[in-house]
């Protein structure tokens, strides 16, 4: 039976991608399955390992889920390919190609908020810092169900002046998510920028390596994004598609970033850079109220495997040899350490030591 015109009808302006076929569509599509296949069960994996030692960090089924979405889109993807004239695939497909990447925006602004409080833990634990970065999570699920909605809707309806405010609304929706997209890197670029007397690391790794790994991936993030919303907001008509409709365009900057972001934060091991303990997160890091930990407190859980990392750091900050120790110290009972053994001048004070 052939596949009717509509209900949902096809959009009148050009899709980044277009309308896939069996070549090269199918081959390409593959290969991104595959590689998503992986990544999910990667994630999943250092979930279920890292669960059984005690050391839950839900990021990593989020980032599992993410990759779950992605394989649904190419699947997706895949059978439209096969049925080029069903607009009902078409649809789903679209729409699941929006949905599944911000999971990862979700987990950006996450990791953004605890490097904000590393470096500042005082300010990151006011109430209208826990406020900002709620909310933007906030934003992001807003905004998504809005483009779906919308996208929905223009898909059922061929009034003219409807589809142009359900455009409108898909431009803004898109613009708030390239921002949300953009806004961790400006967090932990101005955080790590800005003087602080006192930082507190976390979880494994040098702070620096937290930053530019958040940088890297939230500029991806939002190159795709911005691609996205610069192209609707293009708006070509559907007869007459531009250069970055085309499917290279589609793929690349689309699930090529993705797999990149996933891949990325799987091999760097983020469950263990930023990894704060389930009892430190149910505190909050909140000092306000009683028998609660100081801000400063949640980032003292270090990994063992840091270690060497911050002893090497503070070989190269110090002299090897504490002269203002020994300077200070009024006679040889008030020295200490190693350099305490300079002052013995019997064994019986060497063994007090």
């Amino acid at each position: 039976m052939a596949d009717s015109p509509g209900p949902p009808y096809p959009p009148s302006i050009a899709q980044v991608g277009g309308i896939p076929s069996i070549l090269p569509d199918i081959p390409i599509a593959s290969c991104f399955l595959a590689l998503f296949v992986a990544s999910a069960a990667t994630h999943m994996t250092v979930f279920q390992r890292n669960r059984r030692r005690g050391h839950k960090f839900v990021f990593s089924t989020l980032c599992f889920g993410f990759s779950i979405t992605r394989i649904t889109a190419l699947v997706m993807r895949i059978v439209w390919a096969t049925r080029a004239t069903n607009t009902r695939i078409g649809l789903a497909s679209s729409i699941l190609t929006q949905v599944g990447v911000v999971m990862i925006y979700v987990i950006n602004l996450f990791l953004a908020q605890r490097v904000n409080r590393a470096y500042h833990p005082a300010f990151g634990d006011k109430a209208f810092v826990h406020l900002f970065f709620r909310s933007s999570v906030l934003w992001v699920i807003m905004m998504i169900i809005m483009l779906i909605v919308v996208t929905i809707h223009i898909s059922y309806t061929l009034d003219n002046q409807a589809r142009e405010i359900d455009h409108a609304i898909q431009l803004f929706a898109g613009t708030v998510l390239a921002i949300l997209a953009f806004l961790p890197a400006p967090i932990v670029f101005f955080s790590a920028g800005l003087f602080s007397q006192r930082v507190k690391k976390f979880g494994s790794g040098r702070l620096r390596v937290k930053v530019r790994l958040l940088l890297l991936t939230s500029l991806l993030l939002t190159l795709g994004a911005g691609f996205r919303v610069g192209a609707n907001y293009a708006a070509p008509a559907a007869e007459n598609p531009e250069w970055f409709d085309n499917k290279a365009c589609y793929y690349v900057l689309n699930f090529g970033i993705d797999i990149v972001v996933s891949f990325t934060y799987a091999l760097i091991r983020f469950d263990r850079r930023f990894y704060v303990p389930d009892r430190v997160r149910q505190d909050g890091g909140r000092s306000r109220s009683r028998g609660r930990r100081s801000p400063q407190s949640v980032y003292n859980c270090r990994d063992d495997n840091d270690d060497k990392e911050e002893e090497a750091d503070q070989k190269s900050q110090h002299h090897p040899f504490p002269w203002k120790q020994l300077l200070n110290a009024p006679d040889r009972r008030h020295a200490s350490g190693p350099y305490g053994q300079l002052f013995c001048v019997s064994e019986i004070d060497c063994d007090q030591r």
